[in-house]
């Protein structure tokens, strides 16, 4: 059984992509983010310290409809002699009840890749991209980083980092967010074939465009649900930012332009 990821910088459509796949794969965790960690601990610290995560997140509002309590139990009961060892039998314990032909996890932001491809060689990722002012205006909105320039720079290290470690990942799907809203087809098809399942067409419609929720953001203003909308949202909302050269290279690699005068 082939593990997923879903990986890509906040607020560039990974959770966009989490509720696509779930409906067919709910083994597809969200936002556990452990895929690269405890690597430096034995099995019984190990186990004590997933326990220990996994109680920490049982409250939050994503995991609220997660058995996490039953996970917990099982965890202490797997035979295992390694942290991975222990992550792969509690991932595929986890699809074996939930019926999961894959399993895996959606972290966004940051994570140690070079961890994960060293555990699962043939680990299928999936990372997804956004022009970096308007995914970054969008956490400043939310409140998701202190400021426009730290998570310019933030952002520049994610695509930097991707950089990096794409050239060791033997399975890797790359999507563009912008080309997503505009050819959700396309990228249906793309994921169905890289995952090995056929997702409901209909779901990525309804994600993208319909029946995703609203969110208030710290003024109390309601995001439109036309997500097309977000598309050059930081001419709006930081009109006047002025981008350093590290961060224009990567725009400019992926694909973005901004205007001359706005970098330094």
């Amino acid at each position: 059984m082939t593990p997923i990821l879903i990986h890509g910088f906040l607020r560039s459509g990974t959770t966009a992509l989490y509720r696509s796949i779930h409906k067919v794969a709910p083994a597809l965790t969200y936002e556990w983010n452990i895929m690269d960690k405890f690597s430096k601990y034995d099995i019984i610290s190990t186990k004590k310290k997933l326990c220990e995560h996994l109680t920490n997140i049982k409250g939050t509002y994503h995991q609220m409809n997660t058995n996490l309590d039953g996970i917990i139990d099982a965890i202490t009961k797997l035979d295992a002699n390694n942290s991975t060892s222990l992550l792969t039998k509690m991932y595929e314990k986890i699809a074996k009840i939930n019926k999961s032909p894959i399993w895996g996890d959606k972290t966004p932001n940051w994570i140690n890749m070079d961890i994960v491809l060293r555990r699962w060689p043939n680990i299928k990722i999936i990372f997804i991209y956004r022009n970096g002012l308007d995914a970054v205006a969008s956490a400043a909105w939310r409140k998701l980083c202190p400021s426009i320039d730290e998570g310019l720079r933030r952002w520049t290290n994610n695509i930097l980092s991707w950089i990096k470690w794409s050239k060791n990942a033997k399975y890797l799907l790359n999507i563009k967010q912008e080309e997503m809203l505009v050819k959700p087809d396309k990228i249906h098809n793309q994921l169905s074939n890289f995952i090995g399942i056929s997702i409901d067409r209909s779901e990525i419609h309804k994600v993208l465009y319909h029946n995703t929720p609203t969110g208030a953001g710290p003024n109390g203003i309601i995001e439109a649900k036309h997500k097309l909308s977000h598309v050059g949202r930081w001419k709006r909302e930081c009109p006047n930012i002025i981008i350093k050269s590290k961060t224009k290279e990567c725009l400019h690699r992926l694909g973005y332009h901004i205007p001359h005068s706005q970098t330094l």
